[in-house]
């Protein structure tokens, strides 16, 4: 393959007869001042930019990539929030309570009943992965007061806990919790699926206004060879007309085709100021130092790469890398998290719960009232530690099992909304194929574009080389009076023509090259 577009369009741009710009009216003054400045501009202070450089500046620089990137973060933060649901949870409690009550009963001293407490207690409980929970919990409380009844005064008391409960069938599988985090990690896989469009997306924006931009400069160089030519002929003209060999009316055309060709310069210039511009806003951030410097390409851009690939394989690698399918495919996952979760709530709740309960006591006993010579029981004065001992030897254990079944009477809101998202995921994989038809006819038209353009290359180049041999006859013709000033400039526009061609052609494969490299991401802009 020839060198692209720069090398090409330097070896195919041959300027005649090396004459010099004469002043040729406003217009022709005007388009020298304008090129005289923008090599000046690239002569200070430029930046030599290639399509891999543009690149690498718009993904380290550019705002919406910046912003695209806490995605990610976002998704990460949600997941740990997400497993938050089986973090266990401690509570401790300290309380105080001072009571007196009035006499009702028999027993009751005169001045009233008076009981002081202290109580302190912690627990610990989880919900657990698997539809079951625990909780362990403590508490003591020391209890003094009046009461005649009472043995022990203090009175000191422990106990402590533990249950566990188990889901047999509603929740065993999956609970809502457990929902939450499948969704909450597939909604991770969302955002870095998006992240990776949105990376495409910049990529895809910046190569084509590289190109537009290398178009928009090697069309001026075009236009500024077609201004030399058609000033060179005008010169020519005024020649043979002031020693009468042609017509005055031959140089009038040829000062009207200099015009012309002046008028699309001007508007040539300023799509390259445009075009770069473009460039600018897409690869620097508006602080960037660079934002104002000129932009030139390097002088050899090199080859682009050649698809080697077949249609079919290029398919294949596409339908498993477009994010956009990937989106849709999660979208399937999560439904089907969802139906999973919905028709096992609609479940009759089925729960196994058991409990073990300890106690221990501790205190002063009280003596035996007058006509009550009772015995108080047990070895006493005990200390706290000695209550602890019966918690832990379980000297007064107590413990408890429990089947528990809820069953709804008639058709559940749980089978309604499992029933509706039943649906909806056949809704969702029925949008994931018609999507895949589509990416799959969107590859097969970058394809041909890629390999018409492709095929376009030799034959522009070939049409610049015949225009260039029919200007040259046409010349020789001319000088020896067997053409005229029309054939010349006839000729001469033919030749810009096919430049122009040649031009383009280059831009369009590079285009459908870049199309080629997004579509395998994202879907291409219409």
């Amino acid at each position: 393959m020839k060198k692209i577009l720069f090398t090409e369009m330097q070896m195919l741009i041959r300027l005649r007869d090396g004459v010099g710009l004469r002043a040729l009216g406003l217009a022709t003054a005007v388009i020298a001042l304008c090129c005289a400045g923008a090599r000046g501009q690239e002569k200070v202070d430029s930046l030599v930019l290639s399509p891999e450089q543009a690149v690498a500046f718009a993904l380290e620089r550019s705002l919406v990539l910046k912003g695209a990137r806490l995605g990610p973060k976002i998704a990460s933060l949600e997941v740990s929030a997400a497993n938050t649901a089986w973090s266990p949870l401690l509570t401790g409690n300290v309380g105080i309570a001072d009571s007196r009550t009035p006499p009702l009963s028999v027993f009751d001293p005169q001045a009233g009943l008076v009981r002081r407490e202290i109580t302190a207690g912690a627990a610990i409980g989880q919900q657990l992965p698997w539809g079951s929970a625990y909780s362990v919990e403590w508490g003591a409380e020391r209890l003094t007061g009046n009461n005649p009844l009472a043995r022990l005064n203090p009175q000191l008391t422990t106990i402590g806990s533990v249950t566990y409960m188990q889901h047999l069938l509603r929740g065993l599988p999956i609970d809502e919790a457990r929902a939450n985090r499948l969704i909450s990690l597939k909604g991770q896989t969302v955002s870095e699926a998006e992240l990776a469009s949105t990376v495409a997306d910049t990529t895809y924006a910046v190569l084509r206004a590289y190109w537009t931009w290398i178009y928009a400069r090697a069309y001026l160089a075009t236009e500024q060879q077609s201004l030399t030519l058609a000033q060179s002929l005008l010169r020519d003209d005024r020649e043979r007309a002031s020693l009468g060999k042609i017509a005055a009316v031959d140089v009038v055309e040829a000062e009207a085709e200099v015009a012309r060709r002046s008028d699309v310069i001007l508007s040539a210039t300023k799509d390259v100021a445009t075009a770069e511009d473009e460039v600018h806003l897409l690869i620097f951030a508006p602080t960037d130092p660079e934002q104002s410097r000129p932009l030139v390409p390097p002088s050899d851009l090199g080859e682009p790469d050649v698809p080697v690939d077949s249609p079919q394989e290029t398919i294949a690698r596409v339908l498993d890398s477009r994010q956009d399918l990937r989106i849709l495919q999660i979208a399937l996952d999560v439904d089907d998290v969802t139906v999973r979760h919905l028709r096992n709530a609609r479940l009759p709740d089925v729960s196994l719960s058991m409990s073990y309960t300890g106690q221990g006591v501790a205190g002063t006993a009280v003596p035996p009232s007058p006509g009550n010579s009772g015995s108080t029981g047990g070895n006493f004065p005990r200390s706290f530690s000695s209550a602890l001992g019966d918690l832990v030897h379980s000297r007064y254990p107590t413990w408890s099992a429990e089947l528990s079944v809820s069953v709804p009477i008639g058709k559940s809101r749980a089978s309604a909304e499992a029933a509706k998202a039943s649906v909806k995921r056949t809704q969702d994989e029925i949008t994931l194929r018609s999507a895949e038809q589509q990416v799959i006819t969107e590859v097969k038209a970058v394809i041909r574009d890629v390999d018409a353009n492709h095929q376009r290359l030799p034959i522009t180049a070939n049409a610049v080389i015949l225009a260039e041999r029919r200007l040259d006859a046409e010349q020789r013709k001319f000088v020896v009076g067997l053409s005229t000033s029309f054939l010349v400039i006839q000729a001469q526009r033919d030749l810009t023509t096919a430049l122009e061609q040649r031009v383009r052609s280059v831009l369009d494969y590079h285009l459908s090259l870049a199309d080629l490299q997004a579509v395998q991401t994202i879907s291409l802009p219409r």
